[in-house]
């Protein structure tokens, strides 16, 4: 993606989810090197070799729209026929077992802190 490690976020797993395609879906620490990424799926079985077939979803937990609560990109996998998908709808059912999972439970234990 064109990134270094100090732009992941630090809280935060990575992890690989599906719904019939594997997706590796990676926290970033803010909107700002959203602008830095570049496509580099040429590059991903190389890199992801427990998943050289997987897509790559890189997200945040903040957006540039004011009513989104997250923005993400999606780059295809390099077997897929498409470089980066948009409107991903495999990437959208693991984002939202991934909130669950990860985040909408971290945010519930910081509420009992409190």
């Amino acid at each position: 993606m064109g990134l270094t490690e100090e732009a992941i976020h630090p809280e935060l797993p990575i992890v690989y989810g599906s719904t019939g395609i594997w997706t590796l879906l990676v926290p970033i620490k803010n909107l700002s090197y959203f602008e830095k990424m570049t496509p580099q799926t040429t590059d991903f079985p190389d890199v992801l070799k427990e998943m050289p077939k997987a897509s790559v979803h890189p997200f945040c937990l903040k957006a540039f729209d004011k009513y989104a609560d997250m923005h993400a990109r999606h780059f295809s996998s390099p077997y897929s026929g498409t470089i980066e998908d948009i409107p991903t709808g495999t990437a959208s059912g693991v984002m939202g077992a991934y909130f669950a999972n990860y985040i909408d439970r971290k945010l519930n234990c910081q509420k009992h802190l409190l």
